[in-house]
């Protein structure tokens, strides 16, 4: 049971300190969109021959750049089959209702040595 406790702490604590900050600030986001109005719809950047910008390039995956992957990291976890957060909350679920079933079957073990009969002195 101590072992299954520390477990679930560092569960708790990898998924706390780790998994619930977003990766992209307000100055990356700022970042962006003026990479966007700045250089993804720029004339410098216009593919004239097919009529594409930078940006529809870029949403359409057609580029080898540093924008491109991480323009596909973020279309993967958003909008693939099983987007990744709706995958984040069932795991977070299934570990909860594992924990729930350790409790009842620590409560019953606890139970059963409360109520087993007594030696009289």
């Amino acid at each position: 049971m101590i072992v299954n406790s520390g477990l679930q702490l560092a569960l708790f604590f990898t998924v706390f300190f780790d998994m619930l900050q977003n990766p992209y600030s307000s100055t990356k986001v700022k970042e962006m969109v003026q990479w966007r109005a700045l250089q993804g719809h720029s004339n410098s950047n216009f593919d004239s021959d097919n009529g594409y910008s930078l940006v529809n390039r870029l949403c359409q995956q057609k580029l080898w750049s540093f924008e491109q992957e991480e323009y596909k990291e973020m279309f993967e976890y958003l909008y693939m089959p099983m987007p990744g957060w709706i995958l984040s909350v069932l795991a977070i679920i299934m570990w909860v209702l594992t924990m729930m079933a350790e409790y009842r079957r620590c409560c019953e073990q606890g139970l059963a040595l409360w109520n087993l009969p007594r030696l009289k002195r």
